[in-house]
C-alpha cells in the first residue's frame, strides 16, 4: 500500500472557535496525513516553529504566513490561502504590494477563495488558483416563509442601528440577534423600544453548531454581519437553508450573490431594502446552492492536484529579495509612525 504523503495545516488560532476551517482540513485527509499547528502570533502569542516543517511534504499557510527570515528557512514548497477581508485592510499599499512581491519570488502557491484576491494575486507574480466553497444544501433545513423572521449575527462590522434603518418600517414577524463580536470589537445591546418593535431574542457568546443551525431553521431573512469576508461562511450557510441574504455590496459576497436575485445587496446601510419579493429571493438562493454544491465537489481533486504540482518560484536573486524586504520594512516603518501620531 502506497504511503500517504504528510502535510502540514498551519492554522489561524481564531478558527479554533469559529470551526471555519474543518471543510477544508476534512478534503486534505482524504490524500494526505494531516497534522494540525495553531498560530497565535496575531494575538501577541505563539507563532510557528518553522524548524519542524520541513519534515513534511507539504506546508499549508490558512490565513497566516510567517515573517520573511522565518520563509527563507523553509525549504519545502508552501501553499498559502489568504483571505480577502485580512489581505486588503492595510492603508498603506504601497508597503503590502512590496511585501507581495517579496513573496512572490518565494515557492508560494495560493488558493483563493475570492475571485478579487485571486486576480490581484495573479498580477502580482503568484502560481493560483480560484475555488468557490457552497456547504451541502441538503444539510440544512429548508426555511418556510409565512412571514418575515430575521437572524442577524452581530460581531460588530455591522450594527442593528444599522440593520434597523434598511429594514425600516416594513412588517417583521421576529428578530434573533446572536452577539458573537470579533476580537477587538465592543458590544452594544439593541434598545429597550427596538426589543419590543422588532421583537428581538438576543442571544450572548457563541453557541453550538446545533444551536445555530436551530436558529437559522427558525428564521429566513438573514442580515451578514461584515462588510467583507474571507469566505463567509455564515452567509453561505444562510444561502443554503434558502434565506434571502442581505449583505454588504464587496467581496465575497458579492461574488455569491446577483442582488435581487439571489441576495439583497447593500453598500448604503442608511437606505431602506425592499424585502417584499424576500421569498422568491431565498427560493433561488437555495437553488443556486445547490448548483454551486455540485461544482464545489468537482473543484476538490482540482484543490489536491494543484498542491501536488511541481511550482517553480522566480529566479529572484537572494540581492533583489533583500532589497524587497529593504524596502517593506523602511516603508513599514514610515507608516507606523504616522499612524502612531
Amino acid at each position: 500500500m502506497r504511503r500517504k504523503k504528510t502535510l502540514v495545516f498551519i492554522d489561524h488560532s481564531y478558527h479554533k472557535k469559529t470551526r471555519s476551517t474543518v471543510f477544508f482540513v476534512d478534503i486534505l485527509k482524504k490524500d494526505f496525513n494531516v497534522t494540525r499547528i495553531w498560530d497565535y502570533s496575531w494575538r501577541g502569542g505563539r507563532g510557528v516553529d518553522v524548524s519542524i516543517l520541513n519534515n513534511f511534504d507539504y506546508l499549508i499557510f490558512f490565513q497566516v504566513l510567517p515573517e520573511y527570515p522565518d520563509l527563507l528557512k523553509i525549504n519545502k514548497p508552501i501553499i498559502w490561502v489568504p483571505m480577502y477581508d485580512s489581505e486588503t485592510t492595510n492603508p498603506f499599499l504601497i508597503n503590502i504590494t512590496l511585501y507581495y512581491k517579496l513573496l512572490a519570488t518565494f515557492p508560494i502557491k495560493v488558493i483563493s477563495f475570492s475571485k478579487k484576491l485571486h486576480l490581484r494575486m495573479i498580477k502580482l507574480g503568484f502560481d493560483g488558483i480560484y475555488i468557490q466553497y457552497y456547504p451541502d444544501p441538503n444539510k440544512f433545513q429548508k426555511v418556510t416563509y409565512e412571514r418575515k423572521k430575521i437572524l442577524f449575527w452581530d460581531r460588530g462590522d455591522i450594527s442593528f442601528d444599522d440593520v434597523k434603518t434598511n429594514i425600516c418600517d416594513q412588517k417583521i414577524e421576529s428578530t434573533i440577534i446572536k452577539i458573537d463580536r470579533d476580537p477587538s470589537r465592543n458590544n452594544m445591546m439593541p434598545s429597550g423600544k427596538d426589543i419590543k418593535k422588532y421583537n428581538i431574542q438576543v442571544m450572548n457568546g457563541h453557541c453550538s453548531k446545533a444551536m445555530y443551525r436551530s436558529l437559522l431553521s427558525k428564521t429566513n431573512i438573514y442580515i451578514a454581519p461584515r462588510r467583507q469576508e474571507g469566505i463567509g461562511m455564515s452567509f453561505l450557510e444562510a444561502l443554503a437553508s434558502g434565506h434571502c441574504v442581505v449583505a454588504h455590496n464587496n467581496a465575497t459576497m458579492n461574488e455569491y450573490i446577483v442582488d435581487r436575485k439571489n441576495g439583497l445587496l447593500t453598500k448604503y446601510w442608511k437606505k431602506t431594502i425592499d424585502l417584499r419579493d424576500y421569498s422568491n429571493i431565498g427560493k433561488n438562493a437555495r437553488n443556486k446552492a445547490k448548483r454551486g454544491y455540485k461544482k464545489w465537489n468537482q473543484q476538490k481533486s482540482e484543490i489536491i492536484g494543484f498542491i501536488q504540482k511541481v511550482h517553480y518560484a522566480r529566479k529572484e536573486k537572494i540581492v533583489k529579495k533583500q532589497v524587497y524586504y529593504r524596502l517593506y520594512k523602511f516603508f513599514n516603518f514610515i507608516f507606523k509612525s504616522i499612524l502612531n501620531k
